[in-house]
């Protein structure tokens, strides 16, 4: 499945990231929602201290409406209409939703970040939870393998 993986860079199927951040803790990039991971849902009635949270809230604070998920926010359940209001986008641009398809092994759920900037076919993402830990990191990615979400502006 995974071929050249390591903890900071990787190729997994079409997905490539580099320049991963490592950890930084819950609270980096502003999140605030650090209870013990899964003790509590958030305004978006998604569990804390997952990707899907940290992304509803980081598209929320850069000017988007994310609506209420009401139990549906699982990161590959995004990409196959359960982020209502957002549409598929192949220009990717800050703000925007970065769904990683489900990969068993890798990410058996999928996983969402969030567009920071873009350079080129490298896209900078925020995101929650990479390596299933609860925690803050950022890393770039190829828009390939991926799929990318548009939410209206507020």
């Amino acid at each position: 499945q995974s071929s050249g993986a390591s903890f900071d860079s990787g190729t997994v199927g079409s997905f490539v990231y580099t320049n991963w951040s490592g950890n930084m803790g819950c609270g980096a990039g502003g999140y605030p929602y650090c209870g013990p991971q899964d003790s509590y849902a958030d305004p978006w009635n998604l569990y804390n201290r997952e990707c899907v949270s940290y992304a509803a809230w980081r598209i929320d604070s850069l000017g988007h409406k994310v609506q209420s998920f009401q139990g549906d926010g699982m990161a590959y359940q995004w990409g196959q209409g359960a982020a209502r209001g957002a549409w598929r986008v192949s220009d990717p641009q800050r703000g925007d939703a970065v769904v990683l398809p489900a990969m068993s092994g890798f990410a058996p759920v999928g996983h969402l970040m969030v567009v920071e900037s873009v350079s080129g076919d490298w896209v900078h993402v925020s995101q929650y939870n990479f390596y299933g830990t609860g925690e803050y990191s950022t890393m770039d990615i190829q828009k390939s393998g991926v799929i990318f979400l548009r939410f209206p502006s507020k």
